[in-house]
Formats: structure tokens, sequence, C-alpha cells
């Protein structure tokens, strides 16, 4: 075997290994070349096409970024490189695309653009998910003020004396550190239950008449028990602040019961507050919204829909059964 021959052999090996996908930008004929890899990545079709029929199948909040890393690429010859979307119609994490380019001089009156792309979808999805848990761990303490004040006054208007007050403090400020602690207990493969989330979670706020809790026996894994607690914490602190568990008062009913749908068999969970006094749904979405929406997602498999109604907000959270103890899986695309 001639050296050329081994030298292509190995970098078509390596490129295979690392999941590595090849392709050329002719800017005078203005011809995009894509190798198999490529194309797979952003589900485009066989034959070449243009750099526009490319940038079709990036995210469309993104073709700008694409564009002009290629355009850069090829006005100074260096080295650059961007992260953007593709549109593919199969996959179960969002589809995470890094390019690099590189310009390429064929003659002396003409370049040509050569780059290489990779999925990165996995990494990125575990990097949105430390950033959004170091945005979570920031959120949970200015929500902490808000939480206590409204431990006090719940406190306080049970209260009768200032023993009884003071008991009443103790015993919320204890569950509500109960509540917190769950966070960072169990072991790998253990299990824990949902009543028992739920319990400990709604714990520092509610009386015997606010609340009600119905729903058969499920385990969760550790993973999934972390999500649910994130889940009913936000849930139960947005309650305390604007809703039905505020000093104001209100009634919560958390059901949830085995369902079928179109990922097969589910847990269908519902949160329903009736507040005493009419609410209105917010602005924007805030940083608490999108803590609940990624935890269903990227940790649960599922879904949470807000249903801001006139008496209270209704939260239904949809959970594949087979996700409950088994971990989202981190899919990555294979070429064959």
């Amino acid at each position: 075997m001639a050296a050329d021959d081994s030298t292509g052999l190995h970098l078509a090996l390596a490129l295979d290994v690392a999941n590595i996908g090849v392709w050329e930008w002719n800017p005078a004929l203005d011809i995009m070349n894509c190798d198999l890899r490529t194309r797979t990545l952003f589900e485009l079709p066989a034959a070449a096409g243009t750099l526009e029929s490319f940038l079709t199948r990036v995210h469309a909040m993104d073709r700008v970024r694409v564009r002009r890393t290629l355009r850069d690429a090829l006005r100074d010859g260096g080295h650059y490189r961007c992260e953007c979307r593709s549109i593919r119609t199969n996959s179960e994490v969002e589809p995470w695309i890094e390019i690099l380019a590189r310009a390429h001089v064929v003659d002396v009156a003409a370049r040509h653009v050569l780059g290489i792309a990779m999925d990165v979808s996995v990494n990125k999805a575990e990097d949105l998910r430390r950033e959004l848990l170091s945005d979570d761990t920031e959120h949970r303490m200015t929500n902490m003020f808000s939480v206590v004040s409204a431990i006090v006054s719940l406190s306080q208007g049970t209260a009768s004396t200032a023993e009884e007050f003071a008991t009443g403090l103790r015993t919320r400020l204890s569950a509500l550190a109960r509540a917190y602690s769950m966070h960072t207990v169990k072991a790998p493969g253990s299990t824990v239950n949902l009543q028992q989330i739920v319990g400990v979670q709604i714990a520092p706020f509610a009386v015997s008449a606010q609340v009600t809790v119905d729903g058969p026996p499920i385990e969760l894994g550790r993973r999934q028990a972390l999500a649910m607690n994130m889940i009913f914490h936000e849930l139960a602190t947005n309650a305390v602040k604007y809703g039905a568990l505020s000093p104001e008062g209100g009634q919560v009913t958390i059901q949830w019961s085995h369902c079928s749908g179109p990922q097969g068999e589910c847990v269908l969970l519902s949160w329903k507050e009736i507040c005493r006094s009419r609410i209105s749904s917010p602005a924007r979405s805030g940083l608490g919204s999108k803590i609940l929406a990624s935890s269903a997602r990227y940790d649960l498999g599922g879904d949470i829909i807000f249903d801001y109604q006139s008496d209270g907000l209704l939260a239904t959270l949809v959970v594949p059964t087979a996700r409950l103890t088994t971990p989202v899986p981190a899919k990555r695309f294979r070429s064959h």
C-alpha cells in the first residue's frame, strides 16, 4: 500500500470514529459539496447545492452566524468556527452542530472554503443543563427571602400567642430545610417515591385544608427524583409568592395517574391552584419557567404545560413511564 493510500485510509477512519463530516464551498460557482455524514447531520439531499440551499437546513436564528463564518474564512484565509442548530426531524436532543472552516487556495485567482461538521448536541445539552443549574442556584437564593417572608406570614396568621408563632415558624423552617436537602441526597441506583417528594416540598407551606394529594405509588430514579424535586419546589415557591399558598390562601390539588399517549404508557400529573383572588398570567416567561421546562424535557423526557386561569394556575406534566427510573438517553448520530 502506498504512503498516500495509507494516510487517506487513516484519515477516513479517524473521521468515521470521531463522527466528523466534511464539506467544501466553491464561492465562484456557489456550489456546496457535502459528504454523507454532513448531509445526514443537516438532512440534506444527495445532490450538491448552493450555500443558501444549505442554510435552509440551519435554524433560522443561526443562519446569519454560519454565513458570516464562511465568508470571513473566505476573505482572510483564517480558521473560523461557529455552532448552529440543524433542522432534523428525528433527534432526542436539540441538534447542535459545530462547524470549522478555513479557506483553501485552488489557484491564483480562486479560493474554496473547506470545513468539517461535528454533532455536539449531547455536549451542548449538558452545557445548557449546567448553566441552568447554576442559574437555578442563584434563583433559589433570591427566592429564599420571599419564601421565608411568606412562612413568617403563614405562621403569624395561624398563631394566637408568641409561643405558637415561634413553634409554627420553627416547624415550617425545618420542613423547608428538609425540602432543600432532598436535592442532594440519595445514592446512585436508589429510587424515591413520588408522594414523598410532593409531601416534603409542600410541607413548609401547606395546612391540611389547603392541599390535596392523590396518586398511585410511583418510584423515581435519582436523576428523575432531582428533577421532580426542582419542579415541585418551583411550583410551591411560585404558589407561595403569587398563588394559592400565599398568606391570602387558596387550595392546591395535586394528582397523578397512569395513562396512554403518543409516546406509549405515561404518567399524567396535574397541579391545580384555586386562589381566593383573581390572578393574571405573567407578561413573559421567567427563569423559573425555564427551569421547569428544562427539567421536564431533559431529565424526564416529557413536557410541562402552564395554563394561567382566572382562579389560579393549572400545570400539567406528562412523563413517559419508561423514563421514571431510566435517564433520558444521550443520543448521538452514527453514520453507517
